[in-house]
């Protein structure tokens, strides 16, 4: 029942969560909507690592429910990781390196409370399930990430 709440709660904030003009018409190109949705998983992959070692740091570890979190979708993080490699191509150095290391730069600094690591154990731990809602995962991530570094650089604004 917790999960539930949880993706209700959170597939409210993506309702109400606004996009401008230009990227909605960008999007509107199914294969560009496709990778910003593969962009989202990754961010949201990136996000909830990066809560993962601050709420350690506030003794609250996170890493069962974040490992589990993983292992169950690993299918669907690995297959967004592969469709942003093929859009940027397979030679090292090149720009899946500066997209990943622009997306953890992003979500790499912050401060985190035990209300705030409470509040994404709970979003892991439903993520965690294996009999949790296929469509939870990119509920969550369209939620919590409003704005993917993705969405920005194939959807420039004015575009």
């Amino acid at each position: 029942m917790r999960g539930k709440a949880v993706l209700a709660a959170l597939g409210a904030v993506a309702t109400l969560s606004a996009q401008t003009a230009s990227a909605q018409a960008c999007g509107a190109d199914s294969g560009t909507a496709e990778l910003v949705r593969s962009g989202k998983l990754i961010e949201f992959e990136t996000l909830m690592m990066a809560v993962s070692l601050r709420c350690a740091r506030a003794g609250v570890d996170l890493r069962p429910v974040y490992e589990g979190m993983l292992s169950v979708n690993a299918a669907r993080f690995n297959g967004a990781h592969e469709a942003v490699q093929r859009l940027f191509g397979t030679t090292r150095g090149t720009g899946y390196d500066r997209y990943v290391t622009q997306v953890a730069n992003r979500y790499g600094g912050g401060a985190t409370d035990p209300q705030k690591c409470a509040m994404f154990r709970a979003v892991a731990a439903t993520l965690a399930n294996p009999a949790s809602d296929p469509r939870a995962l990119p509920a969550v991530a369209d939620a919590m990430i409003a704005a993917p570094v993705l969405r920005d650089m194939l959807c420039p604004a004015g575009r």
